[in-house]
């Protein structure tokens, strides 16, 4: 990197959250403290969340104190923790069952707002974790949401009970405590159960991030997702953002480490690994034992990327916005190796997605009609729905511009060459082209229009018809994650180079590799050019890549077998694998 190399950084703080379930068990006795406490300093944790309640269990001062006073006599930060799930007479549950709660019910608000003064009598700090949020429809909800949406109410439910009911009674009882909320990994459902990013993390001290995302043959959760999280939060509560947190829940060694990877990616300082148990915290254990085996290759890369700033494709989803039938889109794009920053503002990066999710700003059309000179516009089926024949006609679509049919295939032209993918994708709709360049089709029963290219002015308009699924899910799921398989991660690599090739033409990148690559761009403040990049490999089978940014890269971690260095870099990145490439000066 050149450019005053930044100072070493502080290594990553590696925390260890212990459930009120779990300080009752393995904390309750000065015994039990000192074995729990040696097997959190053998796996370098050096800062622990102490729960006083989950689940109906409250844990009394007593115990808060004794086990807050006996990890920091060993030299380990102690903090508090609440997790506002539903306990048999201690919260009223959400009508929709299972964990949640209903906020509207004084019961829960007033015992809720008891066990915060009991933490903030104990710790200066308490994170709340991922259950501030509901899908109840009592009575007293129903009458509290009035003319709203049940989004709305939700909304403004939860934000005036973390007002009274959360940061009042702590702030009052100890001045001196900072709060943390943290939010889950789903954040395309957000507004929908209540969480408001942007209006709680003003009244809030600190920020976490959920970056848990499992296995993705079980939670169908891509590992991209945990960046996207990430980066939108990011861009919702500033630098408020003070960490990542993420679980062993389906996950084997590879999952876990890159749950570790992408949120040091990110920019997470502190790990909060979720949560402590004997088995789990030990180093005999498969995903302990490969995160504390790389500890240090993420000190390395948090502080080679260190002072620098992510540069990218802005995907814009405005706070509060609904998906449509694009539920985490951005995670996929990412997975296709596009390096995918989603963002609550209005993008000014030269190179921008425009997902339904925009339709949400009011004034989208007027900037997509009138965007700076050179910026290259990706819109996806959605978005192209949503907007005047005027906006159309810049990508050179007809009226109509989404033809909606589900057909699947593994048969692709691109630019005139039939390409064959691993496996079937699934598509629920082409584009209807009018003027515009189709650089691929899908081939099925016919050829469907799925990647179009026009130029209107000084810009570049792309149409993409990759989209993911809207809640209803096709088996009746309420899940607030991946609700369905969605196959857009095995589109053929000559797909992907070819998308990739026209939107990240701007940045001055050119990336040729399969799909399920990760490419993540950073650059100094003020520059437009990268001075690192991580690329991450998240299939099982090795992946031969060749980068090119207009400057000379080398590989640093050794992850990869560098076959040509440069500036147009190739390396062959074995499977679960990644390596970071620094810019060095030209001799």
């Amino acid at each position: 990197m050149t450019e005053e190399d930044d100072p070493p950084q502080d290594p990553i703080t590696l925390s260890a959250y212990i459930t009120a379930q779990a300080v009752s068990e393995h904390f309750s006795s000065p015994n039990d403290r000192k074995i729990s406490i040696r097997r959190l300093k053998d796996i370098g944790i050096t800062k622990a969340y102490v729960e006083f309640y989950r689940g109906g269990l409250a844990l009394p001062h007593g115990i808060l104190s004794e086990t807050r006073d006996s990890l920091e006599g060993e030299g380990i930060t102690a903090a508090g923790g609440i997790a506002t799930t539903y306990g048999e007479g201690f919260t009223a549950q959400s009508t929709g069952g299972s964990h949640w709660v209903c906020f509207s019910s004084e019961v829960t608000r007033s015992n809720l707002a008891d066990a915060m003064r009991t933490g903030a009598r104990a710790f200066d700090t308490i994170i709340i974790d991922d259950f501030m949020c509901t899908d109840c429809e009592c009575d007293l909800c129903i009458e509290g949401k009035g003319d709203r949406d049940w989004s709305e109410f939700r909304r403004d439910l939860l934000v005036r009970f973390a007002s009274e009911c959360l940061i009042g009674p702590a702030k009052d009882e100890n001045p001196k405590v900072q709060l943390i909320i943290k939010y889950p990994q789903w954040y395309d459902r957000f507004h929908v159960y209540g969480y408001d990013v942007k209006r709680e993390s003003e009244i809030f001290d600190l920020v976490w991030v959920g970056t848990e995302i499992r296995d993705p043959r079980v939670d169908y959760v891509h590992q991209y997702q945990a960046f996207s999280n990430y980066a939108y939060i990011s861009s919702l509560a500033g630098q408020k953002v003070a960490g990542a947190w993420f679980d062993h829940l389906w996950c084997y060694p590879d999952i876990y480490l890159e749950q570790a990877y992408q949120s040091v990616l990110a920019g997470a300082p502190e790990l909060v690994l979720f949560s402590y148990s004997p088995a789990k915290y030990d180093s005999l254990n498969p995903n302990t034992s490969a995160l504390i085996e790389q500890k240090d290759r993420l000190d390395h890369l948090r502080s080679a990327i260190a002072g620098t700033k992510h540069m990218g494709i802005e995907a814009y989803k405005p706070a509060n916005s609904d998906p449509g039938r694009e539920t985490y889109l951005f995670d996929y794009l990412g997975m296709l190796g596009l390096p995918v920053l989603v963002t609550a503002s209005r993008p000014r990066t030269s190179s921008i997605i425009l997902s339904e999710h925009s339709l949400a700003d009011a004034d989208i059309e007027s900037y997509a009609l009138n965007p700076p000179a050179g910026t290259c516009i990706m819109a996806t089926p959605g978005f192209l729905d949503g907007v005047a024949p005027e906006v159309l006609e810049c990508f050179g679509l007809s009226d109509e511009p989404v033809g909606r049919k589900s057909f699947f295939t593994y048969r692709f032209d691109v630019r005139g060459r039939t390409e064959l993918a691993e496996e079937n994708v699934i598509f629920n709709s082409f584009l209807r082209p009018e003027s515009a360049e189709v650089a691929a089709k899908a081939l099925s029963d016919r050829s469907y229009p799925i990647l179009t290219l026009n130029r209107h002015d000084d810009s570049k308009y792309i149409a993409t018809s990759l989209q993911t699924f809207g809640h209803e899910p096709y088996h009746g799921s309420p899940s607030v994650t991946t609700a369905e398989p969605v196959s857009l991660v095995h589109l053929p690599e000559a797909f992907v180079n070819a998308m990739r090739a026209e939107i990240m033409a701007p940045l001055g990148i050119t990336l040729k590799a399969p799909a399920k690559i990760g490419l993540y761009l950073y650059s100094f403040p003020g520059s437009d050019k990268p001075c690192a990049a991580v690329v991450e490999n998240f299939n099982d089978q090795d992946a031969s890549i060749m980068l090119e940014t207009g400057l000379p890269l080398q590989p640093e971690l050794k992850g990869s077998r560098s076959l040509r260095n440069g500036r147009k870099l190739e390396i062959e990145l074995p499977g679960r694998e990644l390596e970071l490439l620094s810019v060095y000066e030209i001799p």
